[in-house]
């Protein structure tokens, strides 16, 4: 049966609002999910700029309150990570092995501005009484969401929701960067620029695999310009190699400023 919740609406043009929507009950392989906590990066300012109404959001974590009647792996109750990187299971890249980038649904490989095949039926969301789309299908931002169940991954360990909130972006994509695409080895240099969510993850990733050691080094990368500072974190590894290396990573937007950092390093 529907219900009313508050949710973060964007404009479209650079603002938002919260406003009152309208949530009905799961399709038959979706879930409709309380939203306990949710994080906030980068794409969620973009987000406001999309050129149409939009409920922000795309990492968080809840409690699912109902599940489709073809959904057979979760259940009322079951706390869960929400999970934008949603595979089809029939795409080329899902048959690889890769549903990380899957063709159809993922909000970032199949574009579609935050919306593909793998977001809850639109129907089952309204504003103003017409369907809203959620941000990368989740919507985050909103004390109710309704997402396909291939957009939740359940808790298993016990975990505060505000921290288990940002395994949804920021945790995988920073961990996942230095693990499994750069796949950087025991023993190497990092250098991380910037120090955000995804940053902060980064290092995480990498003191993981043993590649800094306890040795992180904070250094001040300023030039003349706006005033403002980046910060470099590099992990030496044998002080008898010598200078640069091996990986890098930029964990920021801001394209002028990571010049900078770039080459300071």
């Amino acid at each position: 049966m529907p219900f009313l919740c508050k949710a973060a609406v964007a404009d479209g043009h650079g603002s938002f609002t919260i406003e009152t929507i309208e949530v009905g009950s799961p399709a038959a392989d979706e879930a409709l999910v309380q939203v306990k906590a949710a994080g906030l990066c980068h794409t969620d300012y973009d987000s406001l700029s999309w050129g149409k109404p939009i409920i922000m959001g795309h990492e968080g974590a809840g409690i699912i309150q109902q599940v489709g009647s073809q959904v057979k792996h979760f259940a009322e109750g079951d706390e869960v990570i929400f999970n934008w990187a949603t595979p089809c299971g029939t795409c080329f890249q899902c048959q690889i092995g890769n549903p990380h980038i899957c063709e159809q649904n993922s909000p970032v490989v199949a574009g579609g501005n935050g919306y593909t095949p793998g977001h809850a039926h639109l129907e089952g969301t309204l504003w103003q009484g017409k369907p809203i789309e959620r941000s990368f299908n989740l919507g985050t931002l909103s004390e109710y969401t309704l997402v396909k169940t291939s957009a939740l991954v359940e808790i298993r360990e016990p975990m505060p929701f505000p921290a288990a909130s940002i395994i949804s972006c920021g945790v995988m994509t920073g961990y996942g960067s230095v693990v499994n695409a750069a796949q950087v080895k025991a023993g190497s240099s990092v250098v991380v620029l910037g120090a955000g969510g995804v940053g902060l993850n980064v290092i995480q990733g990498a003191r993981n695999i043993r590649c800094c050691q306890n040795h992180c080094h904070r250094y001040p990368c300023r030039q003349a310009g706006d005033g403002q500072a980046v910060w470099c974190y590099a992990y030496p590894i044998s002080r008898q190699r010598g200078p640069g290396t091996d990986e890098s990573c930029r964990a920021g937007k801001r394209n002028d400023r990571w010049e900078r950092g770039r080459l300071c390093v």
